[in-house]
């Protein structure tokens, strides 16, 4: 796809392609190679002004960068979309941006041991998930959520993330991760 695009020198095809090269090494466990892939097509999209697929290319950029292990910089991507998402994009688009950055940014706090601040952005990713149709993005934030609830000793409104967790996993479809959450609710 990526050689393509390139021969056809349309920026936006070339920058795509980068992103779904990313994706694709990702999902191979080639980290680094992800990292740059991303950053380039990051780069092309910012460049010819598509706020929208920019955004879409900071969270790609934010879950690489997690998954190296990288998670101040991969936390510094989830905010840069976030931001955007507060202030550049549709409010229809924004809608579905935010919480998936605010999730995100969550996520790379609490592995950087900044709890206080990762229940912050959980519990705004959280209740902003709420106001859409359920998603394979809410559950994951609210088990998130939960877990470093737990780690805080904050029991009872983990216990309440991890049921709220299974039923949006239910409700999606994946029963297995609904029974795991409710197994973890029960935990005293």
């Amino acid at each position: 796809m990526l050689e393509h695009a390139l021969r056809s020198d349309v920026t936006p095809q070339i920058a795509w392609g980068h992103f779904f090269v990313a994706r694709a090494l990702l999902q191979l466990g080639r980290l680094d190679d992800a990292v740059v892939s991303v950053s380039r097509a990051a780069e092309m999209f910012k460049a010819s002004s598509d706020i929208l697929a920019y955004c879409q290319a900071l969270g790609m950029a934010g879950e690489c960068l997690r998954h190296a292990g990288r998670h101040a910089e991969a936390l510094d991507r989830y905010l840069e979309m976030c931001d955007l998402a507060w202030s550049e994009v549709k409010p229809s688009i924004a809608a579905l941006t935010r919480p998936n950055a605010l999730a995100g940014a969550g996520l790379c706090l609490s592995l950087l041991g900044r709890r206080a601040e990762a229940i912050t952005a959980f519990t705004e990713a959280a209740d902003l998930f709420e106001q859409l149709s359920p998603s394979g993005s809410q559950d994951r934030c609210l088990m998130r959520f939960a877990e470093v609830l737990a780690a805080e000793g904050r029991s009872g409104e983990s216990r309440t993330a991890y049921l709220r967790a299974a039923e949006v996993f239910e409700v999606i479809g994946e029963a297995e991760a609904a029974g795991h959450c409710r197994d973890r609710a029960a935990v005293p």
